[in-house]
């Protein structure tokens, strides 16, 4: 109501016919938004692959979507750089455990 008649009140100060104009007001369930409740549902969308972890950065770190998309880019990169030193760690040791295998059954051979 009170916001309402503020409405009122500027258009009278400014000459405009107040029944010209047409004001709807949608609170949702709250007026307040809890950052920290905003930010978990975030992630929880990222998650869940309903929103892009770009996103993130834009609503709460100021990033332009540019920027969160090359920020988001470079840090997928590092990641796939990190896999594949683990993929071939992982291909050495499975290599030496089969040479092992190889050389005991020689061995055994003999």
């Amino acid at each position: 109501v009170a916001l309402q008649r503020l409405i009122e009140v500027m258009c009278e100060l400014r000459g405009i016919s107040y029944e010209s104009i047409e004001s709807v007001f949608d609170w949702g369930d709250s007026i307040l938004v809890d950052k920290e409740v905003e930010k978990g549902m975030f992630m929880q969308e990222i998650a869940a692959g309903i929103r892009a972890p770009w996103e993130y950065r834009v609503r709460f770190m100021g990033e332009t979507e540019e920027m969160a998309k090359k920020i988001m880019a470079e840090i997928e990169g590092e990641k796939e750089e990190e896999r594949g030193l683990f993929d071939e760690e992982e291909d050495e040791k499975q290599d030496d455990e089969e040479e092992e295998q190889d050389d005991k059954k020689e061995e055994e051979a003999e």
